[in-house]
């Protein structure tokens, strides 16, 4: 269910049979074994590229431990869908850093001097051919 709402699939329900008999209690699975059982299900093309990038696994585990530290109901594909739009700018940080724009210092004006420290006027050096 994580693959398939990270992966942008849509899952197809399947109504799974009630055992019979006393269900015995289990221990809750970690993140790391919910993927690998998840994993399964996936076609052998993404499979393969979450075996060979090992980094992959690793952001989809820390998607999933942020989720579910924030309470998101992980049997919800709509709760997870909404989780990740309200925290999509968060996630983007944490994977790539903060993006500082680029700005353009200011340009001398024409009788300023010249900032390559020729002495002379802007207009008369650097800005002569503009």
């Amino acid at each position: 269910m994580l693959f398939d709402f990270l992966l942008g699939r849509k899952r197809k329900t399947a109504q799974t049979p009630k055992p019979e008999g006393p269900v015995q209690p289990s221990k809750p699975l970690t993140i790391e074994e919910r993927l690998e059982q998840e994993k399964k299900n996936l076609p052998s093309s993404i499979k393969n590229m979450i075996d060979k990038d090992p980094t992959l696994k690793e952001r989809f585990v820390k998607i999933a431990k942020q989720m579910e530290a924030d309470g998101v109901d992980m049997s919800s594909p709509s709760a997870m869908r909404k989780w990740a739009k309200a925290n999509q700018k968060k996630i983007r940080e944490q994977e790539y850093g903060t993006v500082k724009p680029i700005v353009k210092g200011k340009e001398p004006g024409r009788n300023d001097p010249c900032p390559c420290g020729s002495g002379k006027k802007y207009k008369k050096c650097c800005g002569a051919n503009k």
